[in-house]
């Protein structure tokens, strides 16, 4: 899956080749400085850093440039989302995908972004701890899918994947089942999916309990504490 997502990230940077370094974006003087422009213009696209194209990723569009311009620095910006190369919220780059009505986009377009979002996605909830329900909801909304989402956790029992599975029932099962807050996004027939999906594989926390008595008392606890969540629906 870390193929996959370099795979998809190499995809980006083909399909949209096609739009070059704009020699000059039109900017809201208020908001975009020489030095802003200056800094954007200073290296080529793959080498530019979090820091360098941090503040268009905030100001694109709205206040600094074109969609085409947008298009030109996207496979930079959602490289640099997806491997945690900046410390600007993963919605605002999502965000932005919006406001520039991405899906009306070319095809072509539209299933490499499509296809990129989904590998990290995979990539985030399968290799990296702890799970991001923020994350998992601003990738939603692109991806529109849920199902095909919780397809793509893997949960075997000596993986990330399934410590992620934990973390996702130990801090919002409770709000996935009764308050829904953090989840308001869902619609019902997606928070019934998700509550299937977890109670479903519940068994699989159960072998895991067994497994893991022995040998890591604190994972063995965490799993029970789970276990018992779900049997009492809190």
């Amino acid at each position: 899956m870390i193929d996959a997502l370099k795979i998809a990230t190499e995809d980006l940077y083909q399909t949209f080749s096609k739009y070059h370094l704009p020699s000059s974006m039109s900017g809201c003087p208020c908001c975009v400085s020489e030095t802003d422009v200056s800094t954007l213009h200073s290296k080529p696209l793959r080498l530019l850093s979090g820091e360098d194209i941090s503040r268009y990723a905030w100001k694109a569009m709205t206040t600094w440039g074109s969609v085409d311009d947008f298009r030109y620095y996207l496979p930079r910006l959602l490289e640099l989302a997806s491997t945690g190369g900046w410390d600007i919220d993963n919605s605002v780059i999502l965000g932005k995908l919006s406001y520039g009505n991405w899906k009306s986009w070319a095809i072509s377009e539209q299933e490499n972004i499509s296809n990129f979002l989904k590998s990290w996605w995979e990539y985030e909830i399968n290799f990296i701890p702890y799970f991001n329900p923020d994350l998992l909801l601003d990738l939603l909304v692109h991806i529109n899918d849920l199902e095909l989402m919780l397809g793509c956790w893997k949960l075997e029992s000596n993986s990330l994947g399934f410590r992620n599975f934990i973390d996702l029932i130990e801090d919002n099962y409770w709000d996935i089942n009764q308050e829904n807050r953090k989840f308001k996004i869902l619609t019902r027939p997606q928070l019934n999916l998700f509550l299937e999906w977890i109670n479903s594989n519940s068994t699989l926390l159960e072998k895991a309990f067994f497994e893991f008595e022995k040998t890591n008392a604190a994972l063995s606890t965490r799993i029970s504490n789970c276990l018992d969540m779900i049997d009492s629906k809190i």
